[in-house]
């Protein structure tokens, strides 16, 4: 009984290092390539508050909901749909990413950052009924937003 337990636990531990080694490998073949970051200002993308979904907005607040929003069952989602008001000088920025997925699981992404503004915004959500987007905060007020989208290829 104790030999199978010992012979048990040095197989998970068998498919745990070989399960890490493939996610090294995998992770190590991917490229990314950032167009137009220094149109951020030297803000670094990856440090947002959170990532949501803008449901409306106009000069000094903004409709958020959670980033998994289905405007079909909007009812399950009223308890979590917050509006924020915007700080005096918010920044508005876009990103846009295309990854393409080989058949070896390589994967090459190009995001393209650009500066924004609350007019292509406000457009854009009339037009679409919403957009998704990484926002950050500081003292409970919206000071960046960066609406985000990413297309997938797989060849």
């Amino acid at each position: 009984m104790k030999t199978k337990r010992i012979l048990i636990i040095a197989l998970m531990v068998i498919i745990a290092v070989l399960t890490l080694q493939i996610l090294i490998s995998r992770d190590s073949t991917d490229e990314i390539v950032e167009i137009g970051r220094d149109s951020l200002g030297g803000m670094d993308p990856t440090s947002y508050t959170s990532a949501y979904t803008i449901l409306d907005i106009s000069e000094k607040e903004i409709e958020l909901a959670p980033y998994n929003y289905d405007g079909d069952a909007r009812e399950s989602f009223e308890d979590d749909i917050r509006v924020y008001e915007l700080g005096e000088n918010v920044s508005y920025y876009k990103g846009e990413a295309m990854t393409e997925i080989y058949g070896d699981d390589k994967t090459h992404k190009t995001i393209t950052y650009s500066e924004s503004s609350y007019e292509k915004l406000k457009a854009d959500v009339e037009l679409n009924g919403w957009e998704w987007a990484y926002i950050w905060m500081e003292n409970d007020k919206v000071e960046n937003i960066m609406v985000y989208g990413e297309i997938i290829i797989y060849k």
